[in-house]
């Protein structure tokens, strides 16, 4: 996007899958950060500034998106490590569709404390590095805390290998799952696979890895609804669990 529309709509780190059609098939890949204007795609398609295309943005827990016509505003790469991908512009003329983006956008911008509902989060998070796993269920927890003023909000639950998750998600209620795809036992993709076929169809899944070509396709294709290479900010975790768990203003929704 140019700098003036950067400077209109705030842009903040949150991840969340699109589809788009390519070449006559559906693609996925997914959002790096969003605004109330526009979203970075992280995509290796081919693509030209000032094409015209529509992306379907998936809620976590959905096979169905919100269809948002776009403008293709910019094409490189960013970040650290560098991903490719393209800088789309929202055309919201139509205000149906308008709604249904602010409903996901504000889950980012305007969150709604979550006790309201008295419900407590409950968060698996699977990753066989101890030290990573335990600083991501840290500083999630105190996030969350912070932001919605309400203490123990979000109870972290960690496990290292994919055979522990498994037996935990079978045995207990999760409203999210965040799967490192290096998990021994049973790697990430694999224990994605299960998740959908043995656990639930509807149960948020969050992948990441350092980055390896094929992992996001894979990761995505066996259905989770968001993927990230790592290094990840703990920001642009937390924004991402807000996004996944629909944690914005009832009224809204």
């Amino acid at each position: 996007m140019s700098a003036d529309n950067r400077r209109v709509h705030e842009r903040l780190p949150a991840i969340i899958r699109v589809n788009y059609e390519s070449a006559g098939a559906m693609r996925s890949d997914y959002v790096q950060n969003i605004s109330r204007g526009g979203l970075f795609v992280a995509t290796d398609e081919p693509f030209e500034i000032g094409q015209h295309i529509v992306l379907q943005l998936v809620s976590p827990g959905s096979r169905q998106g919100v269809p948002v016509p776009c403008e293709i505003r910019w094409v490189g790469a960013r970040g650290a490590p560098p991903v490719r991908g393209i800088g789309v512009q929202f055309d919201l003329a139509d205000p149906v569709t308008r709604t249904r983006v602010e409903q996901m956008v504000n889950a980012v911008f305007d969150p709604i404390p979550p006790s309201v509902t008295g419900e407590r989060l409950n968060v698996l998070l699977i990753d066989p590095n101890k030290h990573a796993a335990r600083m991501f269920a840290d500083g999630l927890r105190s996030m969350a805390e912070r932001t919605f003023d309400v203490a123990d909000l979000m109870h972290v639950v960690e496990a290292h290998d994919g055979l522990t998750a498994l037996g935990l998600l079978q045995s207990s209620r999760f409203a999210l799952a965040i799967i490192e795809l290096r998990t021994p036992e049973v790697d990430g993709v694999e224990l994605i696979r299960r998740i959908r076929t043995e656990i639930s169809q509807s149960l948020p899944v969050f992948a990441m890895a350092r980055p390896y070509p094929g992992d996001r396709h894979e990761a995505l294709s066996a259905g989770a609804d968001a993927f990230m290479h790592k290094p990840i900010q703990l920001r642009a975790l937390f924004n991402s669990v807000k996004v996944m768990l629909n944690l914005q203003d009832s009224e809204a929704a």
